[in-house]
């Protein structure tokens, strides 16, 4: 049982960490302006959807740089998940 919910939890993590960084993105994507804006700060350049330059404020460029940190921790929690679940096969299908 332990090693399910260990499955499991690796797999939610590495889902709401791609999740998180996902929304972040298209937030972003829509939400900020393509001109530096220097009244409100907006003055950092970054890049998102595939290549999208946009200009942020220097906490939304650490929280986005934040959420691709831990979008990498997950990615690195959803291949130990896979590896484990290979492992112990305790999701593995029923045969006919």
């Amino acid at each position: 049982m332990a090693r399910k919910i260990t499955v499991g939890a690796l797999c939610a993590l590495f889902v709401i960490a791609l999740a998180w960084l996902i929304s972040i993105e298209l937030h972003y994507f829509s939400k900020l302006p393509t001109n530096p804006d220097y009244s409100l700060g907006r003055v950092h350049q970054i890049i998102v959807s595939h290549g999208s330059v946009r200009f942020a404020t220097q906490g939304e460029v650490d929280r986005l740089r934040f959420a691709k940190i831990w979008a990498a921790i997950g990615s690195v929690c959803g291949i130990i998940a896979g590896f484990l679940n290979l492992a112990y096969r305790d999701f593995a299908q029923a045969a006919p």
